[in-house]
């Protein structure tokens, strides 16, 4: 299976072989508004066939190499990214504290700015200590109405961590 965060503005995928049981299926979801996802549909994969790509056709910078053609196996895929209340079950499963929980007087988590203006890019992102995947604004902040929406705040590392839970990996070229 592939799971996907969405981290900082990237799109994080675990994959996992065909047939492998989806732990999403059971996920206990208030009902509630959500983002576009429908309560129903948590748990749901797309079966991505196989297939070959040229890997490097047109490279843009010189360390992507010569062409190479790829096969890729084929693969289930996610159908949304990975939701608060799915990354909520890991960590009240696990005890997991992530990154930016860990070092929030270090480095804290980015917010977007809607005060910057448009043409001073700088200003587009804060640091804040008190920013993380539970609290995404912020303390006085919740996921509380928002369990069905993608999980932010999160780190590579803690996708590799979610990913290791749910029994899948992340990616590769």
């Amino acid at each position: 299976k592939v799971v996907l965060f969405a981290a900082f503005g990237l799109v994080v995928t675990v994959i996992a072989p065909l047939g492998a049981v989806s732990l999403y299926q059971n996920a206990h979801v208030a009902n509630q508004s959500s983002c576009g996802l429908s309560i129903q549909d948590l748990g749901e994969f797309v079966s991505v066939p196989a297939g070959n790509f040229v890997k490097s056709d047109q490279p843009v910078y010189p360390e992507e190499g010569s062409a190479i053609r790829i096969h890729v196996a084929p693969f289930l895929l996610l159908a949304h990214e990975v939701t608060n209340s799915e990354f909520q079950q890991f960590v009240q499963e696990t005890g997991y504290v992530t990154d930016a929980e860990r070092n929030r007087a270090a480095s804290g988590s980015a917010l977007f700015s809607d005060k910057a203006k448009p043409s001073d890019r700088r200003n587009w992102w804060n640091l804040s200590d008190a920013a993380s995947w539970s609290t995404p604004e912020g303390d006085d902040s919740s996921i509380a109405s928002r369990l069905t929406h993608p999980v932010t705040h999160v780190s590579l590392r803690d996708a590799k961590a979610y990913a290791d839970w749910a029994g899948g990996r992340l990616p590769y070229e």
